[in-house]
């Protein structure tokens, strides 16, 4: 095996990252690295240190308060440029700007202004507002670059190049200040900014068609799809979670900042005017959270959600920040308490409180749940860190409340917290059943990792419901979350009275070593129904392979196809040499035999076992008398996708009873057939509805070549073929396949059909419709529809 092979198993195994992958995937952990050891780490931990060395207690509030108005600025003027410009083009812009902001601020530090409430605590906004667009910009870019299974494989990966920052940035901090002072740290914050301008000019080259077809849509959206603050809530109101989301994540955010507050108060009255030291001290700090962050987040987080549930998952952050509170007032505010408290934010909320928070947006429907994290994190979040700053403005001036008092407040929003959490289990479980029930679920589209304790109890209970269609839904939702092991409750269903429930909860079993199931499903071997049977042998045979064999042979004599050919498939397919052997002669009677449901069950077989070499028996099934045998060989041919039967595919095109079993089968094979369609079409002796057929295809096969071949035939002489050429393209337009088109050969076409139009309209008008014959009427209509079709076909591809 090639060191190139080896590696690449290595990072398919360990890492799942599939072949051409590696770049994207590279580059993507680089630029996170880079965003949170500059953006987050330094900026924090320099922005923090010279405020509070230089400035006085009572100048604390008013950070927290100009955050709220800086994120809220930043990102209302961020939001109106953000479909304006590609993702990556945007970044690179936004971060050049920010560069220069972070010097300016820099020089600033050199001026007599240097100490000033204004300089060091605009600065602090400043970088805050920085951190979190640079956050938006590239979790944004990830998401459009990757697919959702994609990122749902990889973004716990990438997500490990914070951490790794998090730790490398807070040693790299601790022994760096010893040499540099902290204002000169800021030198590290634009170069990490540099490094992340790099990153995202490569992956908007290798991807800009993608990228470019993502801002077309996001216009588009944009301008269907704006709502005000106020249609949001009125659409949120009748959603249980919304209400409990928000007061969790409100009391939440006020807790961290007070917590963040106290932390500041010890901090300045510990260290004082020294930011050298003060700045060591974080740095320590972020590498002993980072590590326990990286802990919790990729070995611990997972195995709680999964074992434990929601709920716990939860009740972990509350449960930590009373801890740690309970440190401050039996301490009576010492640092070390007070940096476990503010600990217990960074350890637990960024990596199992957000899963869990994620998970309680699922069952929101799908369209409202992207307006409500808009309104709770680019809203209600905000506002509260400025409700806090008040808050500790106006106490700040209290006699006696100092850093322990607020541990009292910390106790009593934790209560609160805990009630909301406990309802927010029951809403969930309620919603997702409520979700379930309507079947409007689809996990295969969402991005988190579904396998927690209470979303499989959830799944399970489904899986029992006495609903039918019920049970089949959750049957389809559990093949997206494979982590868990549903075959249990899955089992249970071979006994279900419903032959659809049976026979999905046998396909489900039937994979490679189960063979904990093998028994249940021998008895579905004199099922009732020829499905199932059918079925239950295929799956028997794909458990046990050759050692199957003996117990399904007696079975090749069934006199039922379905269950012949399900006997036969399992055998060839997993019965290894000896199954074949058994086999190969039944199906080749199969393919023989005198009878039609025999033959269409043989092609059906030569199908699903995609042996490219197997395609001869399937030209002569093509022309079967029987239209059943036909299309069954034409499905199979489709699943083959031999070459040679390419051309027998294309001539099914010109017969009603099979042209659409040959239009899906030619999709299947997929891009790298345009050319031999593009040949078909350009014959001038093919029929015309096989002509008439090869533009739909196309439109389906979806890539530029396809495109390309369309518009060679802008111009073709037939009314009927150019309507299918132009909706096709049209179709690929609205599909957004990056094409181009020739503006001037268009706009002549288009100028045809309108002339073309225009005389059929006239012709419409001029003859009396007295006496006109209704065939006539009716033919003259339709080519007017179709003209007028056309028209708008060549503007979708002018103007899209």
């Amino acid at each position: 095996m090639s060191d190139k092979s080896t590696n690449q198993n290595i990072l398919q195994s360990i890492f799942k990252i599939r072949p051409g992958e590696e770049m994207t995937v590279g580059l993507l952990f680089l630029y996170y690295f880079l965003l949170i050891s500059g953006n987050v780490v330094i900026s924090q931990t320099v922005s923090r240190a010279l405020f509070l060395s230089a400035l006085p207690k009572e100048a604390i509030p008013y950070r927290y308060i100009g955050v709220t108005f800086g994120i809220m600025l930043g990102g209302s003027l961020y939001a109106g440029i953000a479909t304006r410009y590609r993702r990556d083009r945007l970044i690179v812009g936004s971060t050049s700007m920010m560069i220069v902001g972070v010097l300016l601020f820099r020089a600033l530090l050199e001026t007599p202004y240097a100490n000033s409430l204004l300089t060091l605590g605009g600065m602090y906004v400043y970088f805050e507002v920085v951190q979190v667009l640079s956050l938006i910009q590239f979790w944004t870019l990830a998401s459009e670059i990757l697919n959702s299974r994609e990122a749902k494989r990889l973004f716990s990966l990438i997500s490990g190049g914070g951490a790794m920052a998090t730790i490398i940035g807070g040693a790299a901090l601790r022994g760096m200040v010893v040499y540099v002072a902290p204002q000169n740290l800021i030198f590290f914050i634009a170069l990490a900014q540099v490094g992340i301008i790099a990153c995202t000019m490569t992956l908007g080259h290798k991807y800009k068609l993608v990228l470019d077809e993502l801002l077309s849509k996001s216009k588009t959206i944009a301008q269907t799809q704006s709502y005000s603050f106020s249609e949001n809530m009125r659409a949120l109101k009748g959603v249980p979670l919304f209400g409990t989301l928000t007061g969790i994540i409100v009391i939440m955010t006020l807790v961290v900042n007070i917590v963040d507050y106290q932390f500041d108060l010890t901090l300045q009255a510990t260290f004082a005017s020294d930011a050298s030291s003060m700045a060591a001290f974080l740095g320590t700090f972020l590498f002993w959270t980072g590590i326990a962050s990286a802990i919790m987040q990729f070995v611990v987080a997972s195995r709680v959600m999964k074992h434990f549930g929601l709920l716990v998952a939860l009740l972990l952050v509350p449960i930590s920040f009373a801890l740690g509170s309970s440190f401050v007032l039996v301490s009576s505010g010492a640092l070390w308490a007070v940096t476990v408290a503010r600990a217990s934010g960074g350890v637990f909320q960024h990596s199992i409180n957000a899963a869990a928070l994620n998970l309680l947006y699922l069952p929101i429907p799908a369209d409202l749940r992207a307006r409500a994290k808009a309104i709770i994190d680019g809203i209600f979040k905000p506002a509260i860190i400025g409700v806090g700053g008040v808050l500790f403005l106006v106490l700040g001036y209290v006699q006696g409340v100092t850093v322990v008092p607020w541990s009292l407040l910390v106790f009593v929003l934790i209560a609160g917290w805990v009630v909301i959490v406990f309802r927010a289990r029951r809403q969930y479980m309620s919603a997702l059943a409520k979700n379930l029930q309507k079947r409007r679920l689809n996990l295969e589209q969402e991005a988190i990792d579904i396998s927690d304790e209470t979303t499989v109890e959830v799944l399970a209970s489904t899986l029992q419901n006495p609903d039918e269609l019920q049970r089949l839904h959750a049957l389809k939702l559990i093949e997206a979350v494979p982590k868990v092991n549903w075959d249990p409750h899955v089992a249970s269903l071979l006994e279900h009275p419903s032959a659809e429930v049976r026979l999905t909860a046998v396909r489900y079993l039937g994979r490679e070593g189960n063979t904990d199931y093998a028994q249940p499903l021998m008895a579905l071997f004199h099922a009732p129904e020829d499905e199932v049977r059918a079925a239950a042998f295929l799956a028997f045979c794909t458990i046990n392979g050759s050692q199957a064999v003996p117990y399904i042979i007696p079975f090749l004599k069934a006199s039922s196809a379905t269950v012949k050919g399900g006997v036969v498939l399992g055998l060839i397919k997993y019965g290894g040499l000896d199954g074949v052997l058994h086999a190969a002669e039944h199906l080749k009677q199969m393919l023989e035999s005198d009878q039609p449901n025999m033959r269409a069950e043989g092609a059906r077989v030569l199908g699903a076992l995609q042996t490219h070499n197997f395609y001869e028996p399937l030209i002569g099934l093509s022309e079967d008398k029987h239209i059943e045998v036909q299309t069954n060989a034409i499905q199979a041919a489709g699943n083959l996708r031999s070459p040679e039967l390419i051309p027998f595919l294309v001539l099914k095109l010109n017969q009603r009873a099979t042209s659409l079993a040959a239009v899906d089968a030619l999709v299947r094979y997929g891009p790298g057939i345009e050319s031999v369609l593009g040949e078909a079409m350009s014959d001038h002796q093919q029929d015309k509805n096989i002509c008439r057929r090869i533009p739909e295809i196309l439109e389906r096969i979806g890539t530029p070549q396809a495109a390309a071949i369309l518009l060679n035939h802008l111009e073709e002489p037939s009314e009927t073929i150019r309507t299918s050429i132009l909706k096709a393209l049209a179709g690929l337009r609205g599909a957004e396949v990056n094409f181009e088109v020739n503006e001037e050969t268009v706009h002549q076409v288009l100028d045809a059909e309108l002339r073309h139009y225009y005389w059929l309209f006239v012709l419409n008008e001029d003859l009396s419709r007295e006496g006109r014959d209704e065939l006539f009427d009716d033919t003259l209509k339709v080519r007017l529809g179709h003209s007028l079709d056309r028209i708008f076909f060549l503007l979708a591809l002018l103007y899209p």
